[in-house]
């Protein structure tokens, strides 16, 4: 690879996330000519931190940021908006009533891989989308309408259990599936 040009780009330290103009070489595979990579090195103009930039990981440090910036509770709060504008929530419902309706999502889900959909199929039927990952989908708006409703901080309990399974051993608990 060889360095045929600079530019300028505005990247997101990946410690504070403060925006922050960097120059990044792009690099060319010198045998096909194509644009194989964009990379510098940044230091913030916030907190100093000094990291390489990567054009690549920028953009998936990016989108992750992305989910936690405008995360869980934000889409918590707006799909709470939605079924309390749709009348869902026009009566009060028990909390076991709230988790069955979760787990009926789950069930569908389950009826469409018995339909023989793939776990990545979606379709239309008279335009509503339909197929497995629209099922898990609406599991996920469910539990997001319930996390509104009781003001549970979804954020902090996901990324609380994501940190405590990664100290868990292999296969914890020693069951089958």
């Amino acid at each position: 690879m060889s360095l045929s040009t600079t530019s300028r780009m505005i990247t997101a330290c990946p410690k504070c996330q403060a925006k922050n103009e960097v120059i990044v070489g792009s690099f060319f595979n010198a045998i096909t000519g194509l644009q194989e990579r964009k990379v510098g090195r940044c230091v913030c103009s916030s907190c100093k931190h000094v990291w390489d930039f990567d054009e690549e990981e920028n953009r998936k440090a990016q989108q992750k940021a992305l989910i936690y910036r405008h995360g869980l509770n934000d889409l918590a709060a707006e799909v709470h908006e939605i079924a309390k504008s749709k009348g869902w929530w026009d009566e009060e419902k028990s909390f076991g009533d709230l988790t069955a309706l979760i787990h009926s999502e789950i069930s569908e889900a389950f009826e469409e891989y018995r339909n023989h959909h793939k776990p990545d199929e979606t379709y239309l039927n008279d335009a509503k989308p339909e197929g497995i990952p629209i099922e898990l989908a609406d599991a996920v708006i469910r539990i997001l309408d319930v996390c509104a409703r009781y003001n549970i901080d979804f954020d902090a309990a996901v990324r609380q259990k994501i940190e405590f399974n990664k100290t868990r051993p292999t296969k914890h608990g020693g069951k089958k599936l």
